[in-house]
């Protein structure tokens, strides 16, 4: 699992340097989202084991507004994508969504940070 969630730490991390990289706009809008990430994690009426659910909604909120998953699935898959049938490019969108939500949210709580280092 240690290794999955840094492969798809990495695999978003590649994909949001592009997007750092580029110049005006579009790199603007990513670090105003990250920005907005950072606020709600920063939050203090948004910190402890209550509100864990609250804080995890308003980051997804963020995340699906800017971030086509669909997209980073299919160009993660490369090549690949184009032999698999429908059903199974939903499925895998599925389970890489799943799996940067997880490294997001393990990153993001730091209790399940450092149990994931152990």
């Amino acid at each position: 699992m240690k290794t999955l969630s840094a492969v798809g730490l990495g695999i978003l991390l590649l994909l949001m340097e592009s997007v750092w990289a580029a110049a005006g706009v579009p790199g603007d809008q990513v670090r105003q989202t990250t920005d907005k990430l950072l606020a709600i994690l920063e939050d203090p009426q948004l910190k402890g084991e209550s509100k864990k659910s609250e804080r995890r909604h308003k980051l997804k909120e963020v995340l699906y507004k800017r971030f086509d998953f669909t997209e980073m699935a299919k160009r993660a898959l490369g090549s690949e994508w184009r032999r698999r049938s429908p059903e199974e490019q939903k499925e895998f969108v599925k389970l890489f969504t799943d799996l940067l939500e997880g490294v997001i949210w393990t990153k993001s709580n730091p209790t399940m940070a450092r149990a994931s280092n152990t």
